[in-house]
C-alpha cells in the first residue's frame, strides 16, 4: 500500500469513529442542556478541521454565512472599540462576537466532515442515529405526560446534593430546556423521516411526529407546531407537485418568498403599527404573541432611527426590557443591528440556501396532469427518482421549518441554533449517502 493510499484508510476510518462519537453524544446534549451545540460542535468540529477543503462544493452558503459574521464582527463593540483608542484589552472584554466567529468555523467543520464520509459507512451511523433519536423521543414523550417529571426529579437530586453549578439544574431552566430539546427534534424529524421511509420504518416516523407534537403542548411552544405545520404543508407541496407547474420549480419558489419575506416584512411591520393594526389585534392574541408585537414595534421605531447601517452587532441587547435578549424575529434583527447591508446579506442567504437545496436533474415528471407523488406514479419508480429527487421534499420541509423558527423566535445570532443547522445539514449528508447504499438481504 502506497503512503497515499494508507492516509485514505487512516482518513476514513477516522471520519467513521468520530463522527459516531458525535452522533452519539448529540441526542444527549439536546435533551441535557440544548443550548451548549456549540461547545458540543467544538468538541467535534475541531479534530474534523482538516475536512474544510471540502466546503468548495458548499462554497456560496459558506462564503455568505462568513460574510454576516464579518459584518457583525465589524459593526461590533470591538471594532467600535478599538476605532475609539480605549485599548486591546477593553475590546477583548467585549466578548459576544467571538460567539459567531467560532460556531461558523466548527459547524462548516462538521458539515465538511460528514460530507467526506465514506458512503459505505454512512448507514451504520444513520441507523445507529436513527434510533438514538427515537428514544431520545420517547423520553420527551414521557416528558410532556409527566409534566417534566423526569427533569423534574434530576433537578431535586441535584438541589438535595447541595450542588448548585449546573446551570440545568436551576428550576427555572427545566421548561427553557425542554422547548430547546424540542427544535432539535423539529428539526431532525425531516431528514430522520427520509431514513425511515428509506427502510419502510413508518412506526419509527410516526413516534418521531408524536415526540414533536407533544413536546410543543408539554412546553406551551407554538412556534414549533407552526414550524410543523409549514414543513408539512411544504413537504406534501414539494412531493405531490402538479405537472402543470412544473416549470415553477418548488425550490426556487421558495428561494424568492424566503429572500422576499425578509425584505418586506420590515415594511409590512411599519404599515401595521402606523395603521393601528398591531394596537387593535393585541387583544384577540394570546399573550406571548401579544408580547412580540410590542417587541416588533419598537424594534421598527428603533431602526427606522439608524435604518442604513444600524445599531450595531447584538445592541438588542441594550434594549431590555423592551427588547427582551433579542427581537424574536430575524429580519427586523438584521436591520435594526446591521442596517440594510445586513438586511440583504441575510435575504441573499435565504435565497442560496433554498436555491441550493432542489435536485440538480429535476424533479422527475409525472404521467397525468394531477396531483400525484412523483416517485409513485406509473412510469417513475422510487428506483427510478435518483436519491436527491427523493430528499428534495425533505430538505425543502426542513428548510422551511427553519426558516419559520427563526422567523418568530431565537435570535440572529444565537449560535446554538445556527449550529443546529448545521447539524441538520450534516444529518442530511449522512441520510443522503446512507440512502444511496443498496440494501443488503440477508440469504
Amino acid at each position: 500500500m502506497t503512503a497515499n493510499g494508507a492516509w485514505e484508510a487512516v482518513k476514513a476510518h477516522y471520519a467513521e469513529w468520530w463522527l459516531l462519537f458525535g452522533l452519539t453524544w448529540l441526542p444527549i446534549f439536546a435533551w441535557v442542556v440544548p443550548t451548549a451545540a456549540p461547545a458540543m460542535l467544538f468538541i467535534w468540529g475541531i479534530p474534523l478541521l482538516v475536512y474544510l477543503g471540502r466546503l468548495r462544493k458548499f462554497w456560496p452558503a459558506a462564503a455568505i454565512t462568513f460574510a454576516m459574521v464579518v459584518l457583525g464582527f465589524l459593526r461590533s463593540d470591538f471594532v467600535a472599540y478599538l476605532l475609539d483608542g480605549k485599548g486591546l484589552a477593553a475590546a477583548f472584554a467585549t466578548k459576544y462576537w467571538f460567539a459567531p466567529t467560532f460556531a461558523w468555523l466548527v459547524s462548516w467543520a462538521v458539515i465538511a466532515g460528514f460530507d467526506g464520509l465514506p458512503e459505505d459507512k454512512a448507514p451504520r451511523l444513520a441507523t445507529w442515529f436513527g434510533w438514538l433519536m427515537i428514544g431520545l423521543s420517547v423520553v420527551q414523550v414521557l416528558e410532556s405526560i409527566s409534566g417534566m417529571g423526569l427533569r423534574t426529579g434530576m433537578n431535586n437530586a441535584f438541589a438535595a446534593a447541595g450542588n448548585p453549578a449546573l446551570d440545568a439544574s436551576q428550576p427555572e431552566m427545566l421548561i427553557v430546556h425542554m422547548i430547546n430539546c424540542n427544535v432539535y427534534l423539529t428539526l431532525l424529524f425531516w431528514p430522520l423521516a427520509f431514513w425511515f421511509e428509506h427502510r419502510r420504518q413508518y412506526g419509527q416516523i410516526a413516534v418521531l411526529a408524536i415526540a414533536v407534537v407533544a413536546g410543543a403542548i408539554g412546553s406551551d411552544a407554538n412556534a414549533h407546531l407552526m414550524a410543523m405545520a409549514a414543513s408539512g404543508i411544504v413537504f406534501f407541496a414539494v412531493r405531490y407537485w402538479p405537472n402543470a407547474l412544473r416549470r415553477l420549480q418548488p425550490h426556487k419558489l421558495l428561494a424568492g418568498l424566503s429572500a422576499g419575506s425578509l425584505l418586506v416584512l420590515p415594511l409590512i411591520f411599519y404599515a401595521a403599527i402606523r395603521s393601528g393594526f398591531f394596537a387593535h389585534v393585541k387583544g384577540e392574541i394570546l399573550p406571548s404573541w401579544a408580547a412580540r408585537l410590542d417587541i416588533y414595534a419598537f424594534t421598527v421605531e428603533r431602526s427606522l432611527e439608524k435604518p442604513w447601517w444600524g445599531w450595531g452587532y447584538e445592541t438588542a441587547r441594550t434594549f431590555d426590557p423592551m427588547i427582551p435578549n433579542h427581537p424574536h424575529n430575524l429580519s427586523l434583527q438584521a436591520w435594526m443591528e446591521l442596517g440594510l447591508p445586513g438586511l440583504f446579506l441575510l435575504a441573499a442567504l435565504w435565497f442560496a440556501i433554498f436555491w441550493l437545496s432542489g435536485p440538480k436533474d429535476g424533479y422527475g415528471e409525472a404521467k397525468d396532469e394531477g396531483m400525484r407523488e412523483i416517485s409513485a406514479a406509473d412510469d417513475i419508480t422510487p428506483q427510478t427518482l435518483s436519491v436527491a429527487q427523493r430528499a428534495a421534499p425533505f430538505i425543502l420541509a426542513a428548510a422551511s421549518g427553519y426558516f419559520v423558527i427563526n422567523m418568530v423566535s431565537y435570535g440572529l445570532w444565537r449560535s446554538w441554533y445556527y449550529c443546529l443547522g448545521a447539524v441538520l445539514v450534516a444529518i442530511f449528508l449522512l441520510v443522503i449517502k446512507a440512502v444511496a447504499q443498496p440494501i443488503k438481504l440477508r440469504a
